[in-house]
């Protein structure tokens, strides 16, 4: 953060009532019942731990803030407040009074802010290393000539050289550290920027009085070296963390442009017309041609076609749509023309839900970090008081060994492995399971999901999709219609529906060859429809008696005058994923089971093809969660999977919960992991995932410590010297990093799965 920006400057951020509201304050009732709002910031010139605690202190201590998370690796902040006492202008203008930069998450396009950003990163990291080479070039002959060879007015232009050349280094590369410490100073708080400001500080006033001088050793090369490997190592960070924020624009803005929307004038004629997407209403009947993009969620009405939907999966394969199937904002229409009849627009698209949740997920943090940052200053104290007293006891025997104990210890500590330890783990994890279609709601559902021993799955739109089949038809006896008939009529009568009776017959081949027209068609509550067909009077819905009969499937009968004329049963379609997902959670030594609130004999038929011994069918909420504290009571760690609104309160009581977006919003609301698309593999990945991100932080956090352990101490004793400690320092932040990054080269799930 190189200056203080006003909160005029905050993009995204609205200024109306910058001022909290004054007067009475409110009970305990009253602020129970007060509106809250969310609010989504990305803070630039976050660097550590000790950055989110100083934030998050200074925003709790006001009133109408409820909550603030903030993780300083992504420097994603969600902060709940209650507008009519506190303003996000006012939020905003607070975090900018402590020397930070916050902005809107949701702001149009920050590309452009992004790269410049990293380009002025970038450039800084390269003055420093074009001058470190230059310093080293300099400072090679005192290190290789013995006391006393290398002549005084030698020596005095090596070191003035080095001085020139590190002034650079000071006043250009780590001019934003110096002045993000600076700012951490007036607000009576200790960053990690203040640490590493005072090893650069110290090195370049004991170094310069050396020089001028003439007595005492110069570090104008270890000072250079710091310095670039410090940016360097924020530069990697940055890139990961401007990735994180273009995925999450990419999907704020994936439908911004034109669309193609068909209107019906009075005559019938229908003509298409170019609008922007913002103009679009829910009702409206869109175009999407090959190429186009899909302006909103909605449902097709004519054609078939192939669709990249990676931008809301991540799976890069096309997926096959067809008439009555679903599509998504974003997506991207690969070959032939389709139209479709929009029902989501905007913020209520799947794409705005995933990118909403992508914010929650950036800045929501592990327990195990939350004690970490809280303890951040303290650690950083320690490291300015272990500095200060190795120099104080050194000072009387040796002054230069004094100042080099105190360089060395501030340089082998920043930026300290331990403030990156779990969030460098964390990100690499969350960006894991993004690419299997998984995103983590509660981060500290990890620990719980390494432990899961028993996965429970509800069975409709879970196991099975939501979308039924024909399966047969049983003609009437002395009927005379075809069966292609019966499903035309059936058809027919259903129209544009959206009920998954109308949506599988529509798919049925026999019916793409033409349909009869239908009059005085209407609804008939409970029921089902009926119209005239040809001179004759259909109806077409529920059959008398039971609609679920022994064969297992669901039954939609068409009658006329006479009485019954056919009998159409449907059929579940089991998810494509299923069968390879349950047994890559057997062959991982899961245990599994069905819960569902259909029939029993409907329940035991598909746990049946699925190879699924524990099933229970016919069940209520209340059933689903007994069967769960059963599970729970014999000492299982269970993992519950569910879509509809009646599996809340099993996701609500399961160790772990998982919902799928396609479900119910209050669903994926109570679960711990929201799971995109159709790709119900990755489930069989997610206790690996968590089982090694658990592991790694754990390494992490034993390599961080050994090292802070061992290093402070010997760099206390003066046998490290400033040179060796900045090293130190990038070695041990970047293997912190690169250890963290083993999560994203895990094996696909694909991999896995073909290992069953």
């Amino acid at each position: 953060m190189e200056s203080v920006r006003s909160p005029a400057a905050v993009p995204g951020v609205a200024l109306q009532d910058a001022t909290p509201r004054a007067g009475r304050s409110m009970s305990g009732s009253e602020q129970r019942d007060a509106p809250v709002r969310e609010l989504a910031l990305v803070i630039d010139g976050v660097v550590c731990g000790a950055c989110t605690v100083a934030i998050g202190d200074r925003l709790r201590s006001q009133s109408g803030v409820r909550s603030v998370q903030i993780n300083a690796l992504t420097r994603q902040a969600l902060i709940e407040f209650e507008p009519s006492r506190i303003s996000a202008a006012r939020i905003s203008e607070l975090i900018a009074t402590l020397g930070y930069s916050p902005r809107a998450s949701d702001a149009p396009s920050q590309e452009q802010a992004r790269r410049t950003i990293r380009k002025a990163l970038l450039w800084r990291a390269g003055i420093a290393w074009l001058a470190m080479m230059q310093i080293m070039m300099y400072a090679w002959p005192a290190y290789q000539t013995a006391p006393g060879e290398l002549l005084p007015d030698h020596a005095f232009l090596l070191r003035w050289a080095q001085w020139i050349l590190s002034l650079p280094v000071i006043l250009v590369a780590a001019s934003p550290i110096l002045g993000a410490a600076w700012s951490g100073l007036r607000s009576r708080s200790i960053n990690m920027d203040v640490t590493v400001s005072a090893a650069i500080v110290l090195t370049f006033v004991a170094s310069t009085d050396a020089t001028f001088s003439g007595k005492g050793e110069v570090w104008f090369d270890s000072l250079s070296m710091f310095v670039a490997l410090v940016l360097t190592v924020r530069y990697l960070l940055l890139r990961g963390q401007h990735a994180l924020e273009s995925r999450v624009e990419r999907l704020s803005s994936v439908v911004a442009g034109q669309a193609k929307r068909i209107v019906i004038d009075s005559t019938g004629a229908e003509r298409v017309e170019s609008v922007d997407t913002e103009t679009l209403r829910e009702g409206d009947l869109v175009l999407v041609s090959a190429g186009a993009v899909v302006p909103g969620d909605g449902r097709i009405e004519e054609g078939h076609s192939a669709l990249n939907e990676s931008i809301l999966t991540g799976e890069s394969m096309p997926v096959a749509r067809q008439s009555g199937d679903r599509v998504h904002a974003g997506t991207v229409n690969l070959s032939a023309q389709l139209r479709v009849r929009v029902d989501a627009l905007g913020a209520s698209t799947r794409a705005a839900e995933i990118a909403t949740l992508m914010r929650r997920v950036s800045a929501a943090r592990l327990t195990a970090i939350d004690r970490a940052d809280r303890w951040a200053p303290y650690f950083l104290a320690g490291v300015l008081l272990c500095a200060a007293l190795g120099m104080l006891y050194w000072w009387p025997y040796d002054t230069d060994r004094a100042m080099s104990v105190a360089i060395a210890v501030l340089m082998v500590t920043c930026p300290c492995a331990l403030s990156l330890a779990t969030p460098a783990a964390m990100l690499a994890a969350v960006g894991r399971l993004a690419r299997l279609g998984v995103y983590l709601r509660k981060p500290a559902a990890l620990v719980q999901l390494a432990r899961v021993s028993h996965v429970v799955f509800d069975k409709t739109g879970t196991l099975s999709a939501d979308a039924l089949r024909v399966e047969r038809v049983f003609l009437a006896p002395g009927i005379t219609l075809s069966s292609s008939e019966v499903l035309q009529i059936a058809t027919a009568l259903e129209g544009q529906g959206f009920h998954p009776i109308a949506s599988a017959l529509r798919q049925h081949p026999e019916v793409q060859r033409g349909l009869p027209r239908v009059t005085e068609q209407r609804e008939i509550p409970g029921v089902g429809v009926e119209g005239t067909v040809a001179g004759r009077r259909y109806q077409f819905g529920k059959p008398a008696g039971s609609s679920i009969l022994p064969g297992g499937g669901v039954h939609c009968e068409l009658r006329n005058e006479q009485g019954r004329v056919a009998l159409i049963e449907f059929s579940e379609r089991i998810r494509p994923e299923a069968l390879d997902t349950v047994r890559a959670l057997n062959h991982a030594g899961l245990h599994v089971s069905v819960l569902s609130g259909d029939s029993p004999e409907q329940t035991r038929r598909l746990a049946h093809e699925l190879g699924v011994d524990g099933v229970s069918g016919g069940l209520s909420a209340e059933d689903k969660l007994a069967e769960l504290r059963s599970l729970q009571h014999r000492g299982r760690v269970v993992l519950a999977v569910g879509d509809g609104l009646n599996d809340g309160p099993l996701l609500a009581g399961a160790d772990v919960s998982a919902a799928l977006v396609t479900g119910a919003p209050a669903t994926q609301a109570t679960a711990d992991l929201v799971i995109l698309g159709e790709r119900l593999s990755s489930i069989a990945m997610l206790r690996k995932t968590a089982q090694t991100t658990i592991r790694i932080i754990h390494q992490n956090l034993v390599w961080a410590l050994a090292y802070n352990v061992v290093c402070v101490p010997l760099a206390v004793w003066g046998w490290i010297s400033p040179g060796w400690a900045s090293v130190g320092m990038a070695a041990s932040s970047w293997l912190v990093l690169a250890n963290a990054w083993r999560i994203l080269r895990m094996p696909a799930e694909s991999r896995a799965t073909a290992e069953t």
